[in-house]
């Protein structure tokens, strides 16, 4: 492109560019015209900040705040008559540079609109760049990888994209694991002869303690498979490894992910159909498999996540002068073939909406704020102080005997009576103790009850104060509540507030995001149990427990296996919930496919709940109030907490309770057409909205009879109630009835512009 000076004309006050500017040239005048306005971003487009190597090696060092990756780009791929190649060979080195720079190009500020983007953000690029380039090496006969990019059109742009998207990830879509195991499972076998497969299968069950006779009756297939498994050494066998019985992560990597550049660091699945273990069909972190509140449960890849990928592919077609820019020969990409294409044109299913997650009831939630409340109000001083007993002498009596020694005796000396007398017998349990649950259920864990007493302040305090799981991960270990160093149960008038950096701003800065600090009002009673987590950390710290952490939270993480605390973040956080979840033994179900599941609450479900609560109770006059709380910066993301994605029951009779609420209050528009498709639904001349208690006084005053079998009246429950509200719930699952939420924005007396919402009723006469 070429710089030309614009018009002189004082609506002309920059300049224009056009065709002819070098990307260099551009970038230079680019980085001119902005230095003065954003944040300082990479500078330079072949040795970015997270790359330790230089970019002509054929191992790459990549580090990201703490995380580091070793890239190792000598790998092979078939060619398309089934010969290997070798990427790094000379005759290929265009197409490694094409790689290369299609992982440098990430971060290049041509490409991220002269933005300054944050670690995280950088990772997810990153990571999903090697996701296609590994994609591309694990299909590279298909595609004929052999000539680089030469016979790439769009029709192969898009056959790459609708098979990637067929399954219910792009990791699952890339790396298919149970597919590509059959494959070797098919082409390998027969290395064997079936006496070899039969005596291995034998071997194996006495290992595992398998019922041989019956598998080899009922599927002798599977037994000659399970033997050429175990000659291959392809399960794992330590007994303290969640993957205990299942294809072990060397076994799957080596075998199938070799010559990938990120396939080694990959979580993949169990793979239940070769799985000898007892008992094992799922996560070991939890009892059950989890209940699929979340739309992401269903199949399907949702239309903004296809964007992110799609558009992550079609970076391809700026990498020829990209490659120009940082000196690197690459192999010749038509940029023409990277049109625009939907997610809907790919796929024989629809796209999904993006995956958020139902609400679930008050028939769910309050029971275990009241469980949640009794079980640290009983056990949590006895809880912690065990703790701390037993983690403040672990490292020296580790020292003068061992862990093995300390873990399985040593340490009942530190036990109170009072543990003892719960039931407390042992630290942990491995996941593979017979019975587990039940034994935790009978408090003989200490380290799993210091879980389910994290998992209910967190069940307390999520469903309270409605905060972002990330932010709850984050509240200081310390200082999570003001004013500071009070007890709130000495002073139970003061006022306290929660202390958090909101999660949905901020900028970036160095690579890192520095967010906003806010404070809400707590329940004293919820300060009171926080500050009991403070103190509790406090004396952990005294002790010297806490020395090595550097990045440490309120809610920890405790190993049994090593005695150590750890920082407690997303995945330990969910685990909490989770063991209060088993502990207390919420809801089970079997699915349609025969699956034993457990409702598992999550912290955005307890958000998505405390939203619905306050917006339907309060109306909408109070959206401000439960946005400031909730630390939205636009009025408008309320509706997404309040809304499901299809409607369902649940949001069916909120909306028609809220619906005959807003009749009496006249607080929702549009419901003068109500009344006339009541009329004619119901054939009626008149229509009159009575209060619930102005139906009860009628029924004391006997102006209404009930029938005999009433004892008495719950307002919600009376017959015309009823009637009113199964009718709007009808009408609103048809379509005929909607109620949704309108924003205007209004200029206030003193300039400034507001967001505004208001409540109202949509109707389709038919």
């Amino acid at each position: 492109m070429k710089l030309i000076k614009g018009s002189k004309t004082s609506q002309l006050c920059y300049e224009k560019l056009v065709v002819g500017l070098t990307p260099q040239e551009s970038f230079n005048l680019s980085k001119d015209m902005v230095s003065g306005y954003v944040n300082g971003y990479e500078t330079s487009f072949g040795q970015p900040s997270w790359l330790k190597s230089d970019i002509v090696e054929n191992q790459w060092e990549i580090k990201l705040s703490s995380a580091k990756i070793t890239l190792n780009f000598d790998v092979n791929f078939k060619s398309s008559t089934g010969e290997i190649e070798n990427l790094t060979a000379p005759k290929h080195i265009k197409l490694l540079n094409v790689f290369k720079c299609w992982l440098l190009i990430q971060s290049s500020p041509l490409h991220t609109g002269f933005q300054s983007i944050s670690n995280e953000t950088l990772s997810k690029k990153i990571r999903n760049t090697l996701y296609l380039i590994d994609y591309i090496l694990l299909n590279s006969k298909q595609l004929k990888l052999e000539k680089h990019f030469k016979l790439w059109c769009k029709d192969t742009v898009i056959t790459l994209l609708s098979r990637l998207f067929d399954k219910d990830s792009i990791s699952k879509g890339v790396y298919d694991t149970e597919e590509k195991i059959d494959i070797h499972i098919e082409k390998n076998i027969r290395k064997y002869n079936p006496n070899e497969l039969e005596k291995s299968f034998i071997k194996l069950s006495k290992k595992f303690n398998l019922d041989s006779k019956s598998i080899i009756n009922d599927d002798h297939e599977l037994s000659k498979i399970l033997g050429f498994l175990h000659l291959e050494k392809a399960f794992e066998s330590k007994k303290d490894n969640s993957r205990y019985g299942n294809l072990s992560l060397s076994y799957l990597r080596e075998t199938l992910y070799k010559n990938t550049l990120y396939g080694g660091r990959v979580q993949l699945p169990k793979l239940d159909r070769y799985s000898v273990g007892e008992g094992i069909d799922h996560n070991r972190t939890s009892e059950y498999v989890q209940h699929p509140l979340s739309k992401r449960y269903e199949i399907g890849i949702s239309e903004k996540y296809f964007r992110t990928i799609r558009q992550n592919l079609y970076m391809l077609s700026d990498i020829n002068p990209f490659g120009h820019l940082v000196q690197l020969e690459t192999a010749q990409v038509c940029s023409s073939i990277f049109e625009e294409i939907s997610i809907n044109s790919l796929m024989g299913k629809p796209a999904k909406q993006v995956g958020r997650t139902v609400t679930i009831g008050a028939g769910e939630v309050l029971p275990q704020i009241k469980n949640g409340f009794e079980f640290i109000y009983e056990h949590a001083e006895l809880i912690l102080q065990n703790v701390e007993n037993i983690l403040s002498v672990s490292e020296e009596q580790i020292q003068k005997t061992s862990l093995k020694e300390f873990t399985h005796f040593g340490y009942k000396k530190y036990l109170s009576e009072e543990a003892i007398s719960l039931g407390i017998e042992v630290v942990g349990y491995y996941s593979t103790e017979k019975d587990l649950y039940n034994k935790r259920r009978e408090n003989k864990d200490l380290f799993f009850l210091f879980n389910v007493l994290q998992g209910a302040l967190q069940l307390i305090v999520g469903a309270t104060m409605a905060r972002r799981m990330g932010e709850l991960v984050e509240l200081d270990p310390y200082e999570a509540i003001t004013p500071k160093d009070i007890d709130p149960k000495e002073l139970p008038t003061q006022d306290f507030n929660l202390i958090f950096d909101n999660r949905k701003s901020g900028v970036a800065y160095g690579g890192e995001i520095v967010r906003e600090q806010l404070s809400r009002p707590i329940l004293n009673s919820i300060a009171a149990l926080i500050y009991k987590w403070q103190c509790f950390n406090l004396r952990l710290k005294e002790h010297g427990v806490l020395d090595h952490l550097k990045e440490l939270g309120l809610f920890t993480s405790l190993s049994f296996k090593s005695l150590a605390i750890k920082e407690g973040n997303s995945e330990s956080f969910v685990d909490n919930l989770d063991a209060f979840c088993d502990y207390f033994e919420t809801r089970t179900y079997v699915d349609e496919q025969g699956v034993s599941r457990r409702l598992y609450i999550r912290q955005h479900q307890l958000r998505r709940f405390f939203a619905m609560v306050f917006y339907w109770a309060y109306g909408y006059e109070a959206s401000e109030t439960l946005r400031y709380f909730m630390a939205h910066t636009d009025i408008e993301h309320l509706e997404q907490y309040v809304v499901e994605e299809t409607s369902g029951e649940i949001l069916r009779g909120v909306q028609a309770e809220r619906m005959i609420d807003g009749i009496r209050n006249k607080d929702i528009s549009g419901l003068g057409e109500l009344e006339v498709i009541l009329k004619n639904k119901f054939g009626l001349k008149s229509l009159e909205y009575r209060t619930y208690e102005e139906i009860s006084e009628d029924i004391e005053d006997e102006i209404i009879a009930l029938e005999s079998t009433h004892d008495h009246v719950v307002p919600q429950r009376y017959k015309n109630y009823t009637v009113l509200l199964s009718s709007l719930e009808g009408l609103l699952e048809k379509g005929v009835l909607d109620l949704k939420a309108e924003y205007v924005t209004v200029t206030s007396r003193d300039g400034k512009d507001k967001a505004v919402m208001d409540l109202v009723l949509k109707y389709e006469q038919t």
